[in-house]
């Protein structure tokens, strides 16, 4: 008998939209799915842990990583994935949460308005492709902490609905 899961492969398909394109390994996609993965909408709070320790076992069983998640879905349940839909495509975003807290916003301090983030990511010469992103923020909202303002460049940037 199959293992009861609380969340489904659309589930798995979801997260590895989110972070197709950027994430480079199970690390990052735990990283992921440890930070703003904890606020998207795409997500229960019963799912993310569970998602947490899936993810954490493909590492762990040095499962080679692909943003193809039929091949994680099958890892991770041993079923076909044959009658499922295939990713979309993957482009690569101009920036993603762990090179924004990272590198380009390191050092910003809390609470922070557009212009706070501006300065620092000019200060962390962030790449035009990453302004471009940032100046797209609302101008009169202030970030009462990174995830806070990870989860608002995603809603420009990484969200694939």
């Amino acid at each position: 008998m199959a293992k009861q899961r609380v969340y489904d492969h659309s589930d798995l398909k979801e997260l590895m939209d989110n972070t197709g394109g950027w994430a480079r390994n199970w690390d990052e996609v735990l990283r992921y799915l440890r930070g703003p993965a904890v606020r998207d909408a795409d997500f229960s709070k019963k799912e993310v842990p569970v998602l947490i320790e899936d993810v954490e076992r493909l590492r762990d069983q040095n499962v080679p990583f692909d943003w193809d998640y039929r091949k994680a879905w099958h890892a991770i349940t041993g079923e076909k994935t044959d009658h499922l839909p295939p990713p979309e495509g993957i482009v690569e975003p101009p920036t993603n949460p762990i090179e924004l807290e990272d590198r380009y916003l390191k050092g910003l301090t809390f609470p922070a308005d557009k212009n706070a983030v501006l300065d620092r990511a000019h200060k962390n010469k962030a790449p035009d492709r990453v302004v471009q992103v940032l100046e797209r923020l609302k101008k009169k909202k202030n970030f009462k902490d990174m995830p806070d303002l990870i989860e608002s460049v995603g809603d420009l940037t990484w969200d694939h609905d």
